[in-house]
């Protein structure tokens, strides 16, 4: 359909596949319906056919629905019309439920039904799916704030997202969730943006499914999956490796993949204090958080990117809070280790971990420049400083790891000529200090040391 065009096309060949092994002998008959029942939603003409009768429904070049579709019989007749009569009846009262049950929502606005939210129970620690929708319409509200859209808007689109829950369309046709109240929303002469923020906040509805394409469609699905989330974190029911009813490692990578393929500037830290606190309850931020970033890694990892660069950016002194900037950082991560200074980089910086390792870094002391004895110490530690200087300027990860580059020249030249472990526990100490402050500039973009070195 045109409002879902991936998720149509899933659930078409989901659909072919299934009547391919209801049939041996299968014969492909067109049937049609009245056009009148065009006036009705095409999503919901659409779940009529596919449900009940399991017919393909056709549309024309532009994508809108005909009143034609196809079935498929398991038998070749010599009668071919009769079972195409006999396929347009049993369709026809489908299609007519479904026209009654639009016109009886349309009798009442989504707001006047809003109230009816209250007699439907979202979790029963949680409380009712009017106390969702107040809680995602706040969240909502702040979100657009974060990231320039309409906070108005956004707020009354998180109110009424799951009022269509109780109409008698989405009640005979669950999987119009969503859709039915943008339709709703539209014919009650809401804003457009209401309308479609409604439609679009349950996407992603499936792995790698659209997602939402307004700012406040994003904003009202990341905050509906959210209070979900920290909910049911809070009250210790998080997913675990056989249940999930809620589907929550399908709704936390659908806020990932909102934040980071939109680029949407949003700190996890924020959001999920905001949560917490629309809960009226004391949840913890620290562990929703932790379970967030495992599912970016687990994503990143069916896209093909390996642990070790993932971890290189979690285990960094800026830990993953604003998704955008750390994907960022983990895609000029991934050209810089294609580059043949990143090998040389990634061993030096092996070494470096490893002689720190066992000291403490509130021990560590200023470099003291008098304590100098050679001059590759001079050297790498007046590099430090202009390096430093130039990161400060710059907040391109792949111009940070460039210049991080440029200092293999100076540290390996300082390694051959320097014996850290000095007998003098001054020059020792001092050396180590060096070898920390190069530490804390590579850390402060990747953890370098964690890369694995290429075989």
């Amino acid at each position: 359909t045109p409002l879902y065009s991936s998720a149509a096309s899933d659930v078409y060949k989901r659909q072919l596949d299934e009547v391919t092994a209801l049939v041996e002998w299968p014969v492909a008959l067109i049937g049609s319906f009245s056009k009148d029942f065009l006036e009705v939603p095409e999503e919901a003409l659409i779940s009529a056919m596919q449900s009940h009768q399991r017919y393909f429904h056709l549309v024309d070049s532009t994508g809108a629905l005909i009143p034609k579709f196809i079935t498929v019989a398991n038998i070749e007749s010599t009668t071919p019309q009769s079972v195409v009569r006999g396929n347009e009846r049993v369709i026809a009262p489908r299609l007519a439920d479904a026209r009654f049950f639009f016109e009886q929502d349309k009798k009442t606005s989504l707001s006047s039904k809003l109230k009816r939210l209250e007699q439907v129970v979202f979790q029963s620690s949680l409380g009712t799916y009017a106390e969702k929708a107040s809680r995602i319409s706040s969240l909502a509200a702040s979100i657009a704030t974060t990231i320039g859209a309409d906070p108005k808007i956004t707020a009354k689109a998180g109110l009424l997202c799951k009022v269509d829950l109780v109409t008698d369309m989405v009640s005979e046709f669950p999987d119009l969730q969503g859709i039915m109240g943008g339709y709703y929303a539209d014919y009650d002469s809401e804003d457009k943006g209401v309308a479609t923020a409604i439609t679009e906040h349950y996407l992603p509805t499936q792995s790698g499914g659209d997602l939402p394409k307004t700012l406040e469609g994003q904003c009202v699905a990341i905050a509906d999956k959210l209070d979900t989330l920290t909910g049911l974190f809070g009250i210790g029911q998080p997913p675990t490796g056989s249940k999930d009813p809620y589907a929550l490692r399908r709704q936390t990578l659908g806020i990932v993949r909102t934040c980071i393929e939109n680029a949407l500037p949003l700190r996890l830290s924020d959001i999920v204090s905001m949560a917490n606190k629309a809960h009226n309850k004391d949840f913890g931020s620290a562990p929703v958080i932790a379970y967030m970033i495992d599912r970016m890694e687990n994503w990143y990892h069916e896209d093909g990117i390996p642990s070790d660069c993932f971890n290189a950016i979690r285990k960094s002194n800026s830990p993953i809070d604003d998704m955008a900037e750390a994907h960022q950082r983990l895609t000029a991560l991934q050209d810089f280790r294609g580059q043949t200074e990143c090998q040389s980089i990634v061993a030096s910086n092996k070494r470096i971990a490893n002689i720190l390792k066992k000291v403490d870094s509130k021990e560590v002391e200023e470099v003291d420049t008098s304590l100098f004895i050679d001059d590759q110490e001079h050297v790498l530690f007046e590099a430090l400083g202009n390096l430093a200087v130039a990161l400060s300027k710059t907040d391109s990860a792949k111009d940070k790891l460039f210049l991080l580059g440029q200092l293999q020249a100076p540290i390996d030249a300082y390694f051959k000529a320097v014996m850290v472990m000095a007998d003098d526990s001054a020059v020792r100490n001092n050396r180590l200090a060096l070898l920390y402050s190069l530490q804390q500039l590579f850390i402060g973009v990747a953890d370098i040391s964690q890369l694995v070195p290429a075989k």
